[in-house]
């Protein structure tokens, strides 16, 4: 789990997309590669999106946010 942490880590920081997430963490899942490979790239991209929009909201004194 580090190392695909690790991974994402990296394709965010260089502003990769979804794909190119995918295409970085596929060789860690045996069944369904390409399918979990790209889910887990979806879920932590809208994760980081999120959070990045509630750490502005935040900074501008929005204290209630829904998504």
């Amino acid at each position: 789990m580090d190392a695909l942490r690790k991974l994402l880590a990296e394709g965010f920081e260089q502003g990769e997309s979804i794909q190119q997430l995918t295409k970085r963490i596929e060789g860690y899942f045996s069944e369904n590669e390409k399918y979990r490979a790209e889910l887990i790239s979806r879920t932590e991209v809208i994760s980081a999106s999120n959070e990045g929009a509630l750490h502005r909201y935040e900074l501008e004194g929005i204290d209630k946010s829904e998504f």
